[in-house]
């Protein structure tokens, strides 16, 4: 059996109940964690998680104009690769970005393949606080198959302007679900990475609507609704 298929069919299995748990059991979860990294790598990861409670734990209710109740909320997406292309940045630099794309990716309620470099690292410090499949490493000479797999969700990636542009086009062209993108570019500041609305970016709104009226309340308020003095 591929190799590549075998590890998205994992992670589209761990995803469903990773995502189950919710922001806040997640972010218990990976804060755990925190004592496997060091310096601006753990800045960087609190950072995300506090950022995630603060952007999409809560659920927000909004009233119907027909009496339903509508209740929002942000779930994640599904299967995200994360992956490296050859970048001149000090190593250092570069870990702080992948624990940057990972954790927002993992607190949001995604799976992850990463692949390239410092994925061992990374593994070995969140594999005991995660369930199984839901963080796997792969090689990075497997990261252009896996990027045309259909069931694939996004693809968050440190990169150069240049090798941005390719990995759009490949998306862009690739059938299956609308792949989203997460780029960061920028090794110095983080400029995508540190903005608020990051967290968004691996995250898809849900809504469930409650019928909170009584039978054929609905088509009351709708004809009411329609007449004019």
């Amino acid at each position: 059996m591929n190799a590549n298929k075998t590890q998205i069919d994992t992670a589209m299995q761990a995803f469903p109940l990773w995502n189950q748990l919710g922001t806040e059991q997640r972010a218990e979860r990976l804060t755990n964690s925190l004592n496997t990294l060091t310096g601006d790598a753990r800045k960087m990861a609190q950072w995300q998680i506090n950022n995630a409670l603060a952007q999409i734990a809560a659920k927000q209710l909004m009233p119907g104009p027909t009496g339903e109740s509508n209740l929002l909320s942000n779930q994640g997406r599904g299967v995200f690769i994360s992956l490296i292309t050859d970048l001149p940045t000090q190593r250092e630099q570069l870990f702080t970005a992948v624990v940057g794309q990972v954790y927002a990716a993992l607190v949001a309620g995604n799976s992850v393949i990463h692949h390239g470099e410092m994925g061992q690292t990374l593994l070995a410090g969140l594999e005991a606080y995660l369930p199984d499949g839901v963080l796997q490493e792969a090689n990075q000479a497997e990261h252009q198959e896996n990027l045309q797999d259909i069931r694939l969700a996004g693809v968050c990636a440190l990169t150069d302007d240049k090798n941005l542009i390719e990995i759009k086009q490949k998306l862009a062209n690739k059938e299956g679900l609308l792949c989203q993108l997460v780029s960061e570019t920028d090794f110095i500041n983080y400029s995508n990475q540190a903005k608020p609305s990051f967290i968004h970016q691996f995250t898809t709104e849900q809504t469930i609507s409650t019928n909170t009226t009584a039978v054929g309340g609905n088509a009351t308020l709708l004809e009411l609704g329609s007449k004019t003095d």
